[in-house]
């Protein structure tokens, strides 16, 4: 989804303060290093996370820490704190989860948005740098659907591009117990062809009681913190399936 890029550089900033507040004295160079721009633009936005009351910052080069949990932190209190406009970008989330529901039925979970920062892939077609999310949907599907449904999700993509360019990219997977497997229209040595052009890649295997990347596992997969996500995930399936068994 296209968003605007203080709304993004806000995200990266919450993100960096949470995670090294108690390490380093996490200031507007700090941050201006981390996010790779001007801390000008920095200390412009950490004026309006701390009017928003989202942020404290000590006098000097106190440097910043938050003034909230990050569980009490909405993405849209963020969007009112940077001053990104109307409810626009979230009028748009919300259609895109209504073509969504109606397709594959109720969403169970929604992941936390944060920036998609392991590669520029997607900026120049989107606009800017994009932001992320997973959903996990509450039915349980047949494995054999997943062809199908990427091609489901490709032209949903088209009905929602904008003079020829997407503005969201939405990539299919299964989660089950031994794995996480993505389906992509992009051939190569290892992943499985299915049918009508789309291709299934192991992305991730469930081994030792954690989820591990395989030789080819994209960076953002590979990270710590999506291995753990998909490990909650994992947990919520195996207790459906027992769900399931129980009742049948």
């Amino acid at each position: 989804m296209q968003v605007s890029r203080d709304l993004t550089i806000a995200i990266h900033m919450l993100l960096c303060i949470s995670h090294f507040h108690d390490e380093n004295n996490v200031t507007s160079r700090f941050l201006a290093e981390s996010v790779g721009v001007n801390p000008v633009i920095i200390r412009r936005l950490l004026v309006k996370l701390k009017d928003a009351g989202l942020i404290t910052v000590r006098p000097g080069t106190g440097g910043a820490s938050l003034a909230k949990d990050t569980k009490d932190i909405s993405l849209y209190d963020i969007y009112q704190a940077v001053g990104c406009g109307q409810r626009k970008v979230f009028a748009f989330h919300e259609k895109l989860l209504s073509v969504l529901t109606e397709k594959y039925g109720p969403i169970a979970t929604e992941s936390g948005h944060s920036p998609f920062s392991y590669t520029d892939y997607y900026d120049e077609e989107m606009g800017g740098n994009p932001t992320r999310y997973f959903l996990v949907f509450k039915d349980l599907i047949d494995p054999g659907r997943l062809s199908a449904i990427k091609r489901e999700t490709n032209d949903i993509e088209e009905s929602f591009a904008r003079e020829g360019g997407r503005r969201i990219n939405l990539d299919p997977g299964i989660l089950s117990a031994g794995s996480f497997i993505l389906a992509t229209t992009k051939n190569r040595s290892h992943r499985i062809p299915l049918e009508g052009g789309i291709y299934g890649e192991v992305t991730l295997i469930y081994y030792n009681h954690r989820f591990n990347a395989l030789p080819w596992t994209y960076a953002d997969y590979k990270s710590e913190a999506f291995c753990a996500l998909f490990k909650e995930y994992r947990s919520t399936y195996l207790s459906d399936v027992r769900s399931l068994g129980s009742t049948s």
